[in-house]
């Protein structure tokens, strides 16, 4: 997706917008706790 098109979404949804950053925070999460095992 595009930039513009995800601020298009949250602009409509806040509640969608707030899902989309709480599944990058969670990836983020997930990559780094990965990272740290693989040390």
């Amino acid at each position: 997706m595009k930039n513009s098109e995800v601020c298009h979404l949250k602009n409509h949804s806040p509640d969608f917008g707030n899902s989309i950053r709480n599944l990058e925070i969670q990836s983020a999460n997930f990559f780094l706790h990965n990272l740290i095992i693989m040390e």
